[in-house]
């Protein structure tokens, strides 16, 4: 049953009586003349399969039907019939099938989503004849092939997403053709190539998502030609090579996420990228030291260097990021020296990994300060000296890794009552840790229980 069909069959027309104060049925909307212009349900229980008597309604402008998981079967054939059609969502159902080719003469179409379905096939080359098509989301179908050079070069496309599905071959250099192109997602495919030099000549171009697919090579230098990009994020793909220079002009970047990959050198300092609020580049082959340019992003959120083989220190000014920066890894790398009482001045951070480095000397007491911290992972460096006392103070912590450093001593009740989950330490070697304080201990050869 619908979870809402007021005035559904209640003895009047679908689209009221404004005279008598007759409303339409719900879901519909109509002009002046009394067409069914407008039908749109949302999560309203609807089952089985679109009528292909629906294609009777002529003058349809707007078919929203989404998330119905009860709502099978193909799009019908004559979905062409409807040649005013403006707006065609059917997304989030349980559709099945392929695109049909009658959807391909919907000269007046400006937005189709048929995103989170089970349809398949490709995308015929007559989507040409979508002359004013602004939106095109398939995203999460099994949509295969590859994108041919006349996929699409005649729509006005602001938005291609097709994320989620099995489209495969190269990322076509003539994607560039579409001038009018905000945001391109293709995450989530078989794409097994370089990234086009020409993806540079999308001047328009907001967010740029090419994550989970097969593509190698090094990041053209072409790319810092896209002056508008706020969102770039090629993560779990086998690039090679180095951070192109260019990438520290694209000021209004927001996000880089190159996580995942071959990506090596030295990183880049990025000091221009004043907008930057996230910065993902770990699982790489990164090499140097965290560079100072890094320090001067004040509006910096996550910085996520962690499985580099990054050497150095801590740099001493990370506490520039005092104002912004909410989650800090630095995991499984090769910093040595102290923890610098710097970090103590970041006091926003919910989140700080400095597991698996090479870091020595005693952790700075002033860490109880980092009162909003709800993780900590400490574990294999070469930490000693007691376990500072003032973590008691962190009473939002849920998560504490100190095992396998050269702590000892006892650990402070203080710290066993602010209601750890999980707190990790080498207490069957020199650390004592009261009665069910800590939830895991471990020994000097790294056996814990």
């Amino acid at each position: 049953q619908w979870k809402d069909q007021e005035n559904w069959l209640n003895g009047w027309t679908e689209c009221g009586d404004e005279v008598n104060f007759r409303p339409a049925w719900t879901g519909i909307a109509c002009s002046a003349q009394g067409q069914v212009r407008a039908l749109a349900f949302d999560n309203n229980n609807l089952q089985g399969t679109i009528p292909s008597e629906i294609t009777v309604l002529a003058h349809l402008e707007n078919f929203i039907l989404k998330n119905h998981p009860s709502l099978t079967g193909p799009i019908p054939e004559h979905i062409g019939d409807m040649r005013q059609l403006r707006q065609l969502g059917l997304y989030d159902n349980d559709h099945t099938g392929t695109l049909p080719i009658g959807l391909y003469f919907l000269d007046h179409l400006v937005f189709l989503n048929v995103a989170n379905n089970r349809l398949q096939g490709t995308i015929d080359s007559r989507i040409n004849n979508l002359s004013m098509l602004q939106k095109l989301i398939l995203d999460g179908n099994d949509f295969t092939g590859h994108l041919h050079r006349t996929t699409m070069s005649d729509t006005q496309l602001k938005m291609l997403s097709l994320s989620g599905n099995s489209f495969s071959g190269s990322i076509p250099s003539h994607l560039s053709n579409l001038a009018s192109l905000e945001l391109l997602y293709l995450d989530g495919n078989q794409f097994k190539s370089e990234i086009p030099s020409e993806i540079g000549l999308m001047a328009n171009l907001r967010s740029l998502v090419l994550d989970h697919n097969n593509l190698d090579g090094s990041i053209p230098d072409e790319i810092g030609q896209l002056h508008g990009l706020r969102f770039l994020s090629a993560r779990n793909n086998s690039l090679t090579g180095e951070l192109p220079a260019s990438l520290e002009y694209m000021s209004r970047l927001e996000t880089i996420n190159l996580a995942s990959n071959k990506l090596s050198g030295n990183i880049l300092a990025l000091g221009n990228l004043s907008k930057l609020k996230h910065l993902y580049l770990y699982q790489n082959k990164f090499t140097g030291s965290i560079p100072e340019g890094l320090m001067g992003m004040d509006r910096l959120e996550v910085l996520f260097l962690s499985s580099n083989e990054l050497s150095g220190g801590i740099p001493s000014s990370i506490h520039t990021l005092s104002n912004s920066l909410e989650q800090l890894y630095l995991s499984d790398n090769d910093l040595d020296g102290e923890v610098p009482d710097a970090i103590c001045q970041l006091t926003k951070l919910e989140v700080l990994f400095l597991d698996e480095n090479e870091l020595s000397g005693e952790l700075p007491s002033c860490i109880g300060e980092l009162t909003k911290l709800r993780q900590l992972y400490l574990f294999s460096n070469r930490l000693s000296g007691r376990i500072p006392s003032e973590i008691e103070q962190m009473t939002s912590l849920e998560e504490l890794g100190l095992e396998d450093n050269n702590f000892s001593g006892r650990v402070n009740n203080g710290i066993c009552s602010i209601g750890l989950t999980e707190f990790w330490a080498d207490c069957n070697g020199e650390v004592t840790c009261p009665t069910g304080c800590c939830s895991t201990c471990c020994n000097s050869v790294g056996v814990c229980s």
